[in-house]
């Protein structure tokens, strides 16, 4: 055998096995239509498309497990070496409650120091990309410096804390570029009030075990890990605010407090006489609970809105939202939602109420209420 031919046949049989391992690195890629790589100015990134609608409002056409997916998508990314690109060159429609689950994820999955670069694609639709210019979001991505909170701000970000220090900034914004500094002591004290029980809420029940006093907590008081994160934005005559934190959710919650038992037996009688009925010897009905698939998390988040109304009078304080509640129904296109693990809880202004189980699990609890600018 000559030595030309002896040459060829190395030289084929090396391309053949440096193309079988790009084969096999390639596989390690997901592919799909959301993810995969492209080149910008010669260099590769890893491509994540957002869909064309981030909600988490209705999943009646795959919006909300089209949202989680590409959240998910985009935490992984944050631990990737090397560059990413996140398109958002075709979402038309995107939500406050989406980009608070998103701005919130990212910034979990963030490492102070990471190896991965991004870059943002904005989108063909304008009012999506005033909204990730404005929340901080496309910043966050790309690791850019966050635009802060300030007095004299025309637009509110996306508010980050482990405390109550931002609750005046947010009503005051609120007063004087929504309302015009056109608010009534009264009313202003009830907006105020809901704020600060939202954020409250946050700072007391969702992280048990972080939780130190059962004392009312002032805007000093800080414990790292109690993250809260608000937004706020104007649709027509409509006011939007969403609350999310990172904590164990209702439905673990609502489990322990000292009213549950009874605020489950008034709510839910027939399933709570068939539980008792199963109990054994020593056996407690948290215990079932925990076996029993028929009652889910969004039975507890509605257990939660209920019990803790009729223990707000008696301890001052509830896991509720008394104060959101009155605000929602004085709204006739008031809604207030609330998602925590697998359970959505949605009450309207007529004082209806509507409960959904969710097809993915959202971690923590986030609610969202809207009230008409007057």
């Amino acid at each position: 055998m000559s030595n030309k031919i002896k040459d060829d046949r190395r030289k084929k049989t090396a391309l053949g096995h440096k193309r079988f391992r790009q084969t096999l690195s390639r596989k390690t890629l997901t592919k799909d239509r959301y993810r995969g790589l492209v080149k910008i100015d010669g260099e590769v990134y890893h491509k994540i498309e957002a869909p064309e609608v981030l909600s988490i409002y209705s999943n009646q056409n795959g919006e909300f497990e089209a949202t989680l997916e590409f959240k998910e998508r985009l935490v992984k990314s944050r631990s990737l070496k090397g560059k990413t690109l996140v398109s958002f060159k075709f979402t038309k429609s995107f939500d406050a409650s989406a980009l608070l689950l998103i701005y919130s994820a990212v910034e979990q999955a963030t490492p102070q120091e990471t190896e991965n670069q991004a870059k943002v694609r904005l989108a063909d639709e304008p009012k999506v990309n005033m909204l990730l210019k404005r929340s901080n979001l496309k910043r966050l991505i790309e690791g850019r410096e966050l635009i802060r909170v300030r007095a004299d701000d025309q637009l509110l970000p996306v508010i980050s804390s482990d405390s109550a220090e931002y609750t005046e900034e947010i009503v005051d914004f609120i007063k004087r570029k929504i309302y015009n500094n056109d608010l009534t002591a009264n009313d202003e004290s009830i907006l105020s009030e809901a704020v600060m029980e939202a954020v409250e809420n946050v700072l007391v029940h969702a992280y048990p075990e972080l939780q130190t006093s059962p004392e009312p907590l002032s805007s000093s008081d800080t414990i790292k890990g109690r993250q809260w994160w608000m937004v706020c934005d104007v649709v027509k005559d409509q006011l939007y605010l969403a609350i999310m934190d990172s904590g164990v959710g209702i439905p673990e919650t609502v489990k322990h407090k000292n009213w549950f038992e009874k605020a489950f037996r008034e709510e839910y009688p027939e399933l709570y006489q068939e539980l008792y009925s199963e109990l054994g010897r020593g056996e407690r009905l948290l215990e079932k609970l925990n076996y029993k698939p028929n009652v889910t998390d969004a039975n507890f988040i509605n257990i939660s809105m209920t019990g803790d109304l009729s223990s707000i009078e008696q301890q001052g304080r509830g896991q509720g939202s008394k104060s959101i509640k009155s605000l929602v129904s004085e709204n006739e296109m008031g809604k207030l939602w609330v998602f925590s693990g697998k359970g959505l809880y949605l009450f309207r202004s007529n004082d209806d109420k509507e409960l959904y189980n969710l097809p993915k699990s959202i971690k923590g609890t986030l609610l969202q209420w809207n009230i008409r600018i007057k």
